[in-house]
């Protein structure tokens, strides 16, 4: 069985940043990517969680020509829940629909903080750019571990998720 997450991004995300410069406010832009998180076969038998199967999330983002720099920018990450509308127990659906698998996204390869919004016992996660330079761009990135929850008795069949990443300054 196959087991892969989709990622449904937020591309092009602009936002204001109040800075601590002479210019009072600074015009940022960030573009937010991630790359697909795909498990591989499930065996419903086993003991142990599948995973970690990982994603990089990044933000590129830049200050426009002719504003000053901006130091100590930061963005918020978010993932959204899924399908289940919950974190804390987000769902695969099967291809053909009737099966669901459980499974959770987690902030390191110790599966303790799940990644959400900051609701429901998930924290979201900082990316941080020490400094940014008109004209010039900033790339931050976190890993995303995923880990599919054992022992379910699950059809064969194809899993999906789509998780909404969203950034937020």
């Amino acid at each position: 069985m196959q087991v892969k997450a989709r990622w449904l991004l937020c591309a092009g995300c602009v936002g204001l940043v109040v800075a601590a410069s002479p210019v009072a406010a600074q015009t940022v832009s960030c573009t937010v990517a991630a790359t697909p998180m795909a498990f591989g076969d499930y065996d419903p038998s086993s003991p142990t969680a599948l995973g970690p199967a990982t994603s990089t999330i990044s933000a590129q983002c830049s200050v426009p020509p002719g504003y000053g720099n901006v130091s100590g920018f930061s963005l918020s990450v978010a993932l959204s829940t899924g399908a289940s509308g919950s974190y804390a127990a987000r769902r695969m659906s099967s291809s053909p629909p009737g099966s669901s698998v459980r499974y959770n996204i987690y902030t390191s390869a110790a599966p303790v903080a799940i990644w959400g919004d900051g609701s429901g016992g998930s924290v979201t996660v900082p990316l941080t750019f020490p400094k940014l330079t008109p004209g010039q761009g900033g790339r931050q990135s976190a890993l995303a571990y995923g880990f599919v929850l054992p022992l379910q008795d699950v059809a064969v069949a194809a899993y999906a998720d789509t998780i909404m990443v969203i950034a937020t300054w």
